[in-house]
């Protein structure tokens, strides 16, 4: 048996745009991770199936970032 957590970070979702209301919010989150922009719902699935796969077997006990690069950056809105 294997157990891992995936930590996604900040997500292009629709709650989302409800967190960076203006435009340039949107684009301050999206720059503070290094593929500048906000990691899709569909990367992160297709992380947590690679770690349901019998290919991840050798993949235990860790965290895997899904974040875009951003780590543990703070996100701010100026509102």
């Amino acid at each position: 048996m294997t157990v891992n957590t995936v930590y996604p970070g900040v997500t292009e979702t629709e709650t989302t745009k409800d967190r960076f209301p203006s435009e340039a919010d949107l684009l301050k989150a999206s720059k503070m991770n290094s593929i500048g922009r906000l990691v899709k719902a569909e990367e992160i699935a297709n992380v947590i199936a690679f770690l349901s796969s019998p290919l991840s077997v050798a993949i235990t006990g860790d965290v895997i970032d899904v974040s875009g690069g951003s780590g543990n950056a703070v996100y701010y809105s100026d509102t």
